[in-house]
């Protein structure tokens, strides 16, 4: 009888055994604020050039904020979850030239990415209703550039990340996730420019 209530006791505390760990396998849909900031530099003959000339070889640093929708699946086996993740991004980093000789040649240029479309596979480990992963995939976002070399269309390119998820309720989750894309060359470049872009994600999905 003793130890009955012993136990019992350490059960009012929390100290008992640990409660059963959320199944994440399913599916999830959610949202999430997603703060970009992007570097476009020179490469090349270019960088060369523009090095001779004592301009930086980082040319535009366009930042800007998106609302993200995102829909996944994720398949847990023991301690450990894999998940496809598709998100589409409505929102807009721009930025003119760093540097004001770049921006009278070019004839004050604005350089833009938005529309983002991304689709990445993460694998994580699950430690009571936390999931921490690292994920890979490919982004498409619409590149513009105005001014004398004016470009319009769509770029592609590979990211790699980390994030973290919380589950709040067996259907309620928020998470945190950071990311790097680099894209390939600007069309039309000759290879010339290198665009890059850091993303900061914070939201939440629904679970079912």
């Amino acid at each position: 009888m003793k130890h009955a209530y012993q136990a019992a006791i350490l059960l009012m505390l929390g100290t008992g055994p640990a409660a059963a760990q959320e199944d994440w396998t399913g599916y999830h849909v959610g949202g999430a604020l997603v703060a970009s900031r992007a570097e476009m530099t020179a490469d090349g003959n270019l960088r060369d050039l523009l090095d001779s000339q004592g301009i930086d070889d980082r040319l535009f640093a366009p930042s800007g904020s998106a609302l993200g929708l995102r829909v996944g699946r994720d398949w847990q086996h023991g301690n450990l979850v894999l998940g496809l993740v598709a998100e589409y991004q409505a929102g807009r980093a721009s930025a003119g030239a760093d540097d004001a000789r770049i921006g009278q040649i070019l004839q004050n240029p604005d350089v833009s990415l938005s529309r983002n479309r991304r689709v990445v596979g993460r694998i994580g480990y699950v430690a009571g209703d936390w999931l921490s992963y690292a994920l890979a995939g490919q982004d498409v976002a619409r590149f513009r550039m105005t001014g004398t070399a004016e470009a319009e269309g769509d770029i592609e390119g590979n990211s790699l990340g980390l994030g973290v998820e919380h589950r709040v309720t067996p259907h309620l989750s928020t998470f945190a996730e950071y990311s790097q894309t680099d894209f390939d060359p600007i069309p039309g470049s000759g290879g010339q420019l290198d665009l890059s872009r850091k993303d900061l994600r914070l939201g939440a999905s629904f679970r079912f």
